[in-house]
């Protein structure tokens, strides 16, 4: 009797959550709460560069110094 009643609470939990899974594609199907959706292209407002906080800008023909030996220039 009790699994009975255990099972019969489940198939009550799945029914209405399968119903509250639907529901929402039953409503949508109707003509008169259709909503015309038009296709919007992409617009871009501005493009600004930001820089980096704390790091200073160095002229590009000064070369970094790096003790590294990957870094050295070969002989």
């Amino acid at each position: 009797m009790e699994s009975l009643l255990i099972n019969i609470i489940i198939g009550f939990w799945l029914v209405a959550f399968g119903a509250m899974a639907i529901f929402p594609f039953v409503i949508e199907s109707k003509a008169g709460t259709r909503t015309a959706r038009q296709p919007v292209d992409d617009q871009v407002l501005s493009i600004q560069p930001v820089a980096m906080p704390g790091r200073t800008p160095r002229p590009a023909s000064e070369p970094a110094l790096t003790t590294e030996p990957a870094h050295r220039q070969a002989a």
